[in-house]
């Protein structure tokens, strides 16, 4: 009841910001959005053309909705002027003793910001690579963490925000083949997770499973190259392409998990 609750509440503050958006014409933002939150806004039926989704790069799962006047819509502003007026900052955290340092992970990360007082929803992605870890937050709270993020778990650290140019992030992915009966999103996930087919139709039919951004509860679907997928509970992946059939009729599929 408190999850309905609050997601009610969030689909009436966004409702508010849409019509602030119309009323004064101005451009309003959202604080972050997950999976959840922006499938539930999905479903209430706004027209895509009245707003931009946007992380603060390009493979984004956790976004901003910026809500625009229908008349900025017919003006000379391109996507790139729009993305770059969203109100998201990237943060970065280097060790400052390498030679000592630990090896951190999202959960280390994103359990020193909560120990901050850090409200998730001013929280984006949180990406960790070998040479650093980005955080992508609301610009409000940028100072804040510059300020307060000096140790996560043993290892100090140093935290500064940098130039959204400086980003450059490409994710790196484990690239896998399989041979499944059939292009199914059920017989798909089966395979690839290493699940019986009733545990992967359990996923599919409990809505935990998300292709390219919106929930797809149809275990049917049939996936097509470049779809992405998240897997709560098991992480994400893209379909690539279909290989041809095996002797025994099966399809051959290739696709890449992203790490």
């Amino acid at each position: 009841m408190n999850q309905q609750k609050e997601e009610l509440f969030m689909l009436r503050h966004l409702e508010d910001l849409r019509n602030m958006s119309e009323q004064r014409y101005m451009v309003t933002y959202s604080d972050f959005l997950n999976l959840n939150d922006k499938n539930a806004f999905r479903s209430i039926g706004v027209s895509e053309d009245s707003y931009i989704a946007y992380g603060g790069y390009e493979f984004a799962e956790r976004q901003v909705i910026g809500f625009l006047p229908d008349a900025l819509f017919y003006e000379n502003v391109s996507k790139e002027e729009v993305y770059a007026a969203f109100p998201i900052c990237c943060m970065e955290i280097l060790p400052k003793h390498p030679k000592y340092a630990e090896t951190l992970t999202h959960r280390d990360v994103l359990g020193s910001l909560m120990n901050q007082g850090i409200e998730r929803e001013l929280l984006g992605d949180i990406l960790v690579t070998e040479e650093r870890i980005l955080v992508f937050c609301k610009d409000q709270i940028a100072d804040y963490l510059a300020d307060s993020i000096h140790r996560i778990r043993h290892t100090d650290v140093i935290c500064r925000q940098i130039p959204m140019e400086e980003v450059n992030y490409t994710p790196h992915f484990r690239l896998a083949s399989a041979q499944i009966a059939s292009n199914r999103l059920d017989a798909f996930i089966a395979e690839a997770c290493h699940l019986s087919r009733q545990k992967a139709q359990d996923l599919v039919r409990g809505e935990l499973v998300y292709v390219n951004g919106r929930v797809e509860s149809r275990g049917t679907y049939a996936l097509k190259p470049m779809d992405v997928l998240s897997i709560r509970g098991y992480g994400k992946l893209q379909f690539l392409s279909e290989e041809g059939l095996t002797k025994k009729g099966k399809q051959k599929i290739t696709f890449q998990w992203y790490e």
